[in-house]
C-alpha cells in the first residue's frame, strides 16, 4: 500500500510513494504533477498516551497529517483502545479515538451501514469501508490505518476525492434520449431480461474502493477512468433505454480511457458492495472492439390494444407482397437482418449509414442517414455532430458516401463554415477547436484551451502567465480542458511549481494554490549568509543580532541586539558597563539602531573607587571629585585617545594641583552621573 506526497531533492519537486509496511524505503516515481499535500520526506512514528495495557487493548497505527503545519512530517500515530468499552468495527474505533483520546483526528463518516462510501480508507493492507470492517481481536498486531492510496490528501485520512467525481461525470451517467421527451407523459419501456442487466452495475456507491487499489490508475489517473467511472458508464450504455451507447463507446476510443485496465482483479477483490468492474471493463472493450455489439431494445407492446384495421392492414400487405412481380425483385438483406431475401420494387434497403432502393432488379443508392435517421438525398448538404457533411455518389458512382465538406460551429448554420486546417474559439467553454484531417476523414477536434483574458489559444500541455500566476491547459477527459494554476511567478520572472521554495533577496517563499484558484507566493522565512532563518530564528552579522519575523501581512528581518566585545548579546537600548580594551578601567555603553543595524556607541567613562562605580564621565569632559571633606580632592577625566587605531574614551586620574596641565581641550563636568 502506497502513500503519495510531494517532496523536494535537489532543488527539484518530486512525488514520492511510500510503502506503509517499509516506511524507511521511499521510492521516487514521477515528476510533480498536482497540488502536494505537504513538502514531507520521511514517515515518522510516533505514539499517545493509553489506558494500561489489558488482554482486550487494540493498538491502532493512524495515519497523521496537518496541512496547516507544513513543517511537521506525515507520521503514524499509535492508539490504544480498550475493545471491551468499544464497538465491533474499525468506525467505531476511530470515532472512539476522536471522542475520547484525540479531537483533531480528521477522517469523513455517516451512514454507518455500508451505504454512502464516505468512509472509504485502506485498513489492514486493504481498501475497505470503515463502517462495515470488524475490527481484528488479535491484540498481538496493531492495525495499520492509511488514507486510500495515491490520492492526495486534505487532512488525516481524508483524500481529495475531486479528480474522482470528475471522471465519474465525464461518463455522463444521465438516460440520454434520440427524441427529446416530456416527463411524465411516456414510459421508458423495460423488459424484465433488459433490466436484469444492470443488476450488478447500479449499485456502486461511489467509495473509490477500487480505482484507488488498480495500480493502472495509480499511475494514469489524469487519462485512465478507473473501475469505477467504467462501471457507472457500462451501467448506461448497457440500459436498453438509452440511445447513446455509440456516443458513449466513442468517448472511449482513446488508448487510455478503457484499454490501460490489464484486468487484475483487484477492483473486484476489493469492492465492499461485492461488484464486478473488471467484467464491466472487459464488456466495453468487446463492444469496442466489434467482437459485441448493443442489441436493438424490444419493442413494448400492449396486448389490449388490437384493432381490425391493423389486421386487415397486414393481410394487404401480405397480399400485395405475393403478387409483385419476380423478375423485378432484388435480393439483399438490410441493418439488422441476419439472412438476405428478397426485395420488391421500390423498396428501400438500409446498409449502416446508406439508403439503397430496389429499381429493376438492381439496388441503386439514393441517399444517406443522418444520426438522428432522417433521410438525406443524394448531394444534399447537411450538419451532423459539428461537420458539413454531403451525401454524394464514390468516384464509379455504384456506392453512396458521407463526404466531410467542413466543420460548423455547434448551434450555427451551414453558412458558418470553418475551413479545413483553420480553428475557432468558444469563449463558453473556454475551448478553441480546429477542423483537422485525421487519416482519411476530417473532423472538429479539440485545440486546447483559450485564455479569456489574452484570448490566447495553449495546446494541453502549454502553460501561460497572467498576474504571478502560471496556469496550464490541462485535460480533464474526453474532450473537456480547463486552465487549472500550476505555479508561481516570482519578481525576478523565474517560474515556482506549487509547493516549491525560493529565495527572492533576503527572503525565502513558497508558491501555494488559493481558494480562488490562482497562486500566490507566501514568505516562509528568510536568508542570511546562505542561512535559512523561519520565523522566530536569530542569527549574528558582525556586531548585529538578526531577526526572522513572519506575519501574516509583512516579513522583515529585523535587528534586535547587539554583540559586545566579550560575546554578550544586549538587546537595542539597552545600556550596560564594559570593560576597556586595557582592562584597566570601565566604560558606559549603549546599543543603539542605526541605518538598519544595531550599533554601540561608547557614552563615556565610569570612574570606580574601591571596587564601587562612583561616577560616569561623557567623552571630552573632567571633573573633581573628593571622596570626603578631609580627603584631598581628585581630578577625573575621560578623553578621547586613539587606541590601537581607533577613537576610544581614556580615563585618567590626577591631583587637583594637575588640574590645570591634564585638562587642555576638556570641559568640565560639575555634576557627572552617578
Amino acid at each position: 500500500m502506497f502513500i503519495r506526497r510531494i517532496v523536494k531533492q535537489n532543488n527539484v519537486l518530486i512525488s514520492e510513494d511510500f510503502d506503509g509496511t517499509l516506511l524507511d524505503s521511499p521510492k521516487i516515481v514521477m515528476l510533480f504533477s498536482k497540488i502536494p499535500p505537504s513538502f514531507c520526506t520521511v514517515l515518522r512514528a510516533a505514539s499517545t498516551s493509553s489506558p494500561a495495557r489489558g488482554p482486550n487493548v487494540k493498538t491502532f497505527e493512524i495515519y497523521r497529517y496537518d496541512p496547516e503545519k507544513p513543517e511537521q512530517k506525515p507520521f503514524l500515530q499509535k492508539y490504544d483502545v480498550d475493545l471491551t468499552q468499544c464497538g465491533t468495527m474499525v468506525l467505531d474505533a476511530l470515532i472512539k479515538i476522536k471522542n475520547e483520546m484525540d479531537p483533531t483526528l480528521t477522517f469523513r463518516r455517516s451512514c454507518r451501514e455500508g451505504i454512502c462510501g464516505s468512509c472509504a480508507m485502506n485498513i489492514g493492507g486493504e481498501n475497505t469501508l470503515a463502517c462495515i470492517c470488524n475490527i481484528n481481536k488479535d491484540t498481538k498486531y496493531s492495525t495499520k490505518i492509511y488514507p486510500l492510496p495515491h490520492m492526495y490528501v486534505v487532512k488525516d485520512l481524508v483524500p481529495d476525492m475531486t479528480l474522482f467525481y470528475e471522471q465519474y461525470a465525464s461518463v455522463q451517467p444521465w438516460l440520454q434520449k434520440n427524441r427529446p421527451t416530456e416527463l411524465g407523459k411516456i414510459e421508458n419501456f423495460q423488459s424484465q431480461a433488459e433490466r436484469d442487466k444492470l443488476d450488478g452495475l447500479y449499485e456502486c456507491i461511489l467509495c473509490a474502493c477500487c480505482s484507488t487499489s488498480c495500480p493502472s490508475y495509480w499511475w494514469n489517473s489524469d487519462k485512465y477512468l478507473g473501475p469505477a467511472a467504467l462501471l457507472q458508464s457500462y451501467r448506461w450504455i448497457v440500459d436498453s433505454r438509452d440511445d447513446k451507447a455509440k456516443e458513449r463507446l466513442a468517448r472511449l476510443t482513446d488508448p487510455f480511457s478503457v484499454f490501460k485496465c490489464h484486468t487484475i482483479l483487484n477492483c473486484t477483490k476489493t469492492c465492499p458492495k461485492h461488484l464486478n468492474p473488471a467484467k464491466a471493463i472487459g464488456e466495453i472493450k468487446k463492444l469496442l472492439t466489434g467482437i459485441d455489439t448493443k442489441p436493438e431494445p424490444k419493442q413494448a407492446s400492449n396486448k389490449n390494444i388490437c384493432s381490425v384495421r391493423a389486421v386487415k392492414d397486414a393481410q394487404q400487405l401480405e397480399g400485395e407482397s405475393k403478387i409483385v412481380e419476380e423478375k423485378r425483385r432484388c435480393w439483399g438483406n438490410q441493418n439488422g437482418e441476419e439472412k438476405a431475401r428478397w426485395y420488391s420494387e421500390g423498396e428501400q434497403i438500409e446498409s449502416g449509414t446508406f439508403v439503397y432502393e430496389c429499381r429493376d432488379t438492381k439496388v441503386v443508392p439514393v441517399g444517406c442517414l443522418d444520426e438522428s435517421g432522417r433521410q438525406i438525398g443524394l448531394k444534399e448538404i447537411f450538419v451532423s455532430k459539428g461537420l458539413l457533411m454531403q451525401c454524394s455518389l464514390s468516384r464509379w458512382g455504384s456506392e453512396v458516401q458521407l463526404k466531410t465538406i467542413g466543420c460548423v460551429l455547434e448551434g450555427k448554420q451551414n453558412k458558418s463554415v470553418v475551413p479545413v486546417g483553420k480553428n475557432w474559439a468558444e469563449k463558453e467553454s473556454q475551448t478553441w477547436w480546429e477542423c483537422a484531417v485525421e487519416g482519411t476523414a476530417v473532423r472538429a477536434r479539440l485545440g486546447g484551451c483559450l485564455d479569456l483574458e489574452t484570448l490566447s489559444r495553449l495546446r494541453i500541455g502549454e502553460s501561460i502567465d497572467r498576474g504571478r500566476t502560471t496556469f496550464e491547459c490541462q485535460s480533464k477527459g474526453a474532450d473537456v480542458v480547463k486552465m487549472v494554476a500550476v505555479g508561481c511567478v516570482s519578481s525576478g520572472g523565474e517560474h515556482q511549481r506549487i509547493g516549491q521554495q525560493w529565495q527572492d533577496g533576503d527572503f525565502l517563499f513558497y508558491c501555494k494554490r488559493t481558494a480562488a484558484g490562482a497562486c500566490e507566493k507566501s514568505c516562509v522565512g528568510c536568508v542570511l549568509q546562505g542561512r535559512r532563518l523561519y520565523d522566530g530564528d536569530r542569527l549574528q552579522q558582525k556586531r548585529t543580532v538578526f531577526q526572522c519575523e513572519i506575519r501574516p501581512k509583512r516579513h522583515a528581518l529585523s535587528p534586535v541586539a547587539c554583540v559586545s566585545e566579550s560575546g554578550v548579546e544586549r538587546v537595542i537600548d539597552c545600556k550596560w558597563n564594559d570593560q576597556s580594551k586595557d582592562g584597566t578601567y570601565r566604560l558606559k555603553r549603549h546599543c543603539v539602531l542605526r541605518e538598519g543595524r544595531a550599533d554601540i556607541d561608547t557614552l563615556g567613562c565610569v570612574f570606580e573607587k574601591d571596587g564601587v562605580s562612583r561616577l560616569t564621565l561623557k567623552a571630552g569632559t573632567f571633573t573633581i571629585w573628593r571622596e570626603a571633606m578631609n580627603i584631598s580632592p581628585l581630578g577625573v577625566s575621560c578623553r578621547r585617545a586613539l587606541v590601537d587605531g581607533d577613537e576610544w574614551p581614556l580615563l585618567e586620574t590626577f591631583s587637583a594641583s594637575e588640574v590645570a596641565d591634564r585638562t587642555n581641550g576638556l570641559t568640565e563636568d560639575i555634576d557627572p552621573r552617578i
